[in-house]
């Protein structure tokens, strides 16, 4: 049964990456995107890297990196103003 279920995830995302790739305007949204993650990947490693000598530590996963994705070098600051604050 599980094997059914992983053939129709492998389908469903196969077809929904055609279609994805079939307009140029969601090629090119796809790339924005790819690119905004990487660099939020970045910026979260390199506060990552800076903070390991005060013990200050950001850890780089799905949620932060989509905050930091979307909200950018705000949503980076965010993140540090909670981990000192909450945390």
């Amino acid at each position: 049964m599980q094997s059914i279920w992983w053939m129709v995830f492998i389908v469903s995302f196969s077809l929904l990456i055609l279609l994805l790739l079939r307009s140029r305007l969601s090629v090119q949204w796809l790339a924005y995107v790819g690119l905004n993650v990487v660099v939020a990947g970045l910026l979260l490693y390199l506060v990552d890297w800076a903070g390991s000598s005060y013990q200050f530590h950001i850890p780089i996963n799905v949620p932060t990196l989509a905050v930091v994705a979307i909200l950018g070098v705000p949503g980076l600051a965010l993140l540090a103003a909670v981990k000192l604050v909450v945390i």
